[in-house]
């Protein structure tokens, strides 16, 4: 949670003052003329008597600092200019007002999570769910609930949320409320266009990067990176050490585990301290650690991130600064469905190396998108069934109409930016689906104890990314080639855990030859492995992290099934998969997807009138 504003609309209404508003522990209280806010000490604010800036994330104009680069930014927004010009950077959403207007805005993505609700007396604006409610005492938005529950996003798609009344902003907009009246605006300059690749790209986003991470990070002598055995956070590690920065580095896993092996051994010969941090026994933690973390982020999701807490504790600055990889895949255009099948990438990459030629991207059309949007519609739908049973009264006729009014919000939104190509449109559906909301709540955890950015994100640089067509981005090729680059080629010198045979920078044919065979070997283990129910017990081909280990952590199954103790959501089929996972009769799939039903099942208890 990072902040929350109250703004009385009628003058003379003092009852603003009596508010007592409860995020967190360490939480600031300000009660200005006609409002009163509370927020993190981390947060970015303005404040005056009758106006104020709240900002969530970072945000920079040129190279100035925050402070400073918070002032340009109110005096742009009060002049009503927007979208930003390239003179601002950064990733955030935020709330700025003066006693004409109210604005509430967000980056072009929308990670930093932001929710509003208005009515004739009051607007309120606040980075969490629980604080709205503890306000407004809205009733439950069953059909946003149900989303909750159902896979793979676990959330919603336009602006509803699951409280009635309440909302969110879509990707890039800024909401303006003047005189009674609501005008909003969009920043779409992210995909304005599919240029074709060229062979200077990857060196251009390398000088890119450096130069970004020199700005942002300049007076920061101590951070934080999170680092795995993939490529993703190798990036931030570049960025960084091309500009003389040594960050603390920090893995999940075990020393003899690939995923902390690499990363260990990058952090012994670049002369860095690395903390390797074992989080299975916070994937299922007791019901107080869950309860608190809903109420101060309504963002369970990735429960791994709960072992930092404990692990930190006493041993950092309060909120250090923690740098993420690419959550949305920009790079390597991972976000589209279509181009991740088995099928295209044989055809794909036996086409490239038969022939030296891509495949063709399909041409957007207005039939092709219908296609898209009703195979997306009917996926869902076929998904809240299930969902639905696990709430009472869920099969109401009105819930798939709502969940399409939702759905549809969100098309209408993408249909802004006129893709050249059917899968540009599935990109961007993928980025502000799965990476808008779902990994959102990674940063929402995240923010309990850390000042966690995504870099990568900011929008200088998805600016200059996304307007690429996916195939300039598709696979390894274009990170393969920027990690040849001569400021991050010591680096590109490492595997990564999908192939660790040979360097990351190797030839790339080779790369994925190695990738293939590690691939397609873990595969044929991991299902002899469930077929003979855990007799074959080799589950990889290279040691790695072990899903079941989850399940069989002491108390995990009783702190499972006491979730849900005195909840409306029906929990015995949950119950009986995570069993059937533990006793290796399912497939050992990590508990991740489990963790969305008990947000819900916690929003059932708690917001209730």
């Amino acid at each position: 949670m990072d902040f929350i504003i109250y703004k009385c609309l009628k003058p003379g209404d003092e009852a603003h003052k009596k508010l007592k508003l409860d995020l967190c522990e360490d939480q600031e209280v300000h009660i200005g003329l006609n409002y009163v806010a509370a927020w993190r000490p981390s947060t970015t604010r303005i404040l005056k008597e009758s106006s104020a800036l709240f900002l969530s994330g970072h945000i920079q104009y040129q190279t100035y600092n925050r402070t400073h680069s918070a002032e340009v930014l109110t005096e742009h927004l009060t002049n009503g200019e927007w979208p930003l010009n390239e003179e601002f950077t950064g990733f955030f959403s935020g709330v700025h007002f003066a006693d004409e207007a109210f604005r509430i805005f967000n980056d072009p993505i929308g990670l930093f999570h932001l929710y509003y609700s208005i009515t004739a007396r009051y607007i309120i604006a606040a980075t969490n769910l629980n604080a709205i409610f503890s306000i407004t005492g809205s009733a439950i938005r069953r059909s946003a609930l149900v989303l909750e529950m159902t896979g793979p996003e676990f959330s919603q798609y336009g602006r509803s949320t699951v409280l009635e009344n309440v909302y969110t902003l879509l990707p890039g907009e800024t909401l303006v409320f003047k005189d009674g009246r609501t005008a909003s605006y969009f920043d779409t300059t992210i995909k304005r266009e599919d240029k074709p690749g060229n062979k200077n790209l990857p060196y251009e986003l390398v000088e890119l990067i450096n130069s970004e991470y020199k700005d942002f990070y300049q007076e920061q002598n101590s951070l934080m990176v999170s680092v795995s055995g993939g490529i993703d956070s190798r990036v931030n590690l570049a960025g960084l050490l091309a500009n003389g920065i040594k960050p603390l580095l920090s893995n999940f896993g075990r020393p003899e585990y690939i995923d902390s092996g690499i990363p260990k051994r990058i952090a012994e010969e670049t002369g860095l301290k690395i903390d390797i941090i074992d989080p299975v026994s916070y994937q299922f933690p007791p019901k107080s650690i869950i309860s608190k973390i809903v109420r101060e982020t309504d963002s369970l999701y990735v429960n791994q991130w709960l072992a930092l807490f404990d692990y930190y504790k006493g041993k950092q600055p309060a909120y250090p600064f923690f740098l993420l990889g690419d959550m949305c895949d920009i790079f390597r255009a991972k976000g589209i469905d279509s181009l991740k099948t088995r099928k295209f990438r044989r055809n794909h990459y036996i086409t490239k190396f038969v022939t030296g030629r891509q495949l063709s991207l399909m041409p957007f059309s207005e039939k092709d998108k219908r296609l898209f949007i009703l195979g997306k519609r009917d996926l869902i739908f076929r998904r809240i069934r299930e969902s639905a049973i696990k709430y009472p009264g869920g099969n109401n006729k009105d819930l798939t109409g709502e969940v399409e009014a939702d759905l549809m919000e969100l098309f209408d939104h993408i249909d802004r930016y006129s893709p050249s190509y059917i899968e540009s449109y599935e990109e961007l559906f993928g980025i502000f689906t799965h990476g808008r909301r779902s990994m959102g709540k990674q940063l929402n955890i995240l923010k309990v104890a850390f000042t966690p950015e995504i870099p990568i994100l900011n929008l200088r640089i998805i600016r200059h990314v996304l307007n690429y067509s996916p195939l300039a981005r598709y696979g390894d090729e274009l990170t393969n080639r920027m990690f040849k680059h001569y400021t991050w080629e010591r680096l590109g010198r490492y595997p990564t855990a999908q192939n660790p045979f040979m360097a990351y920078n190797s030839n790339i044919w080779l790369m994925l030859l190695g990738w293939f065979l590690r691939s397609g070997t873990d595969q044929v283990l991991l299902k002899m492995h469930v077929l003979t129910k855990g007799k074959f017990s080799r589950q990889r081909l290279v040691r790695s992290r072990d899903i079941i280990s989850e399940y069989l952590y002491t108390g995990a199954r009783e702190n499972y099934s006491g979730y849900f103790s005195d909840s409306e959501v029906k929990a015995t089929r949950l119950i009986q998969l995570f069993e059937d996972r533990a006793e290796k009769r399912a497939w050992p799939l990590s508990g991740q997807d489990l963790i969305p039903y008990v947000q819900a099942a916690w929003y059932l208890k708690q917001f209730k009138i």
